[in-house]
């Protein structure tokens, strides 16, 4: 088995760039359409993050946003790498569940501890699919990007 760090590296940035990215729509819809425009900076931020969390179809947008771009950082990881698609995928989750831990351990994480918990266990998961996905489309033939 060999470990490709460049497809570990990229693949973990990709996703926790790109859920920043993707969730900055999601937090100008919240703090546009909840009134939150007149907050003090500092407590906007926290505001938004309640806000989308006490709402089940905003907060299923995030979610679906998070483990999408986990996904696709496994498939990156995976494509970067060319080989030990599932290991450098599941490798690659390294930065969201640091993270995650860091959270955990510090108390920043926004979520209750049993949830936060579990959506730091299922990372590797969607990463691993996402280095499936790749790894099937190769042996396909099918494979882009």
């Amino acid at each position: 088995m060999k470990v490709s760090f460049k497809g570990i590296a990229i693949g973990g940035i990709t996703d926790v760039v790109l859920s920043g990215i993707l969730g900055i729509p999601l937090s100008i819809y919240v703090i546009s359409s909840r009134g939150l425009l007149g907050l003090p900076k500092d407590q906007l931020g926290m505001a938004a993050v309640e806000a989308i969390h006490s709402n089940i179809g905003l907060y299923s947008v995030q979610l679906f946003i998070g483990l999408s771009c986990s996904i696709f950082g496994g498939y990156i990881a995976a494509w970067l790498a060319k080989h030990d698609e599932i290991l450098n995928g599941v490798l690659a989750s390294w930065l969201c569940v640091g993270i995650g831990v860091y959270s955990l351990i510090f108390g920043k994480a926004s979520d209750s501890v049993p949830l936060h918990f579990a959506l730091v266990a299922i990372t590797p998961i969607c990463y691993a699919l996402g280095a499936y996905l790749r790894r099937k489309s190769v042996r396909a033939g099918t494979a882009t990007v």
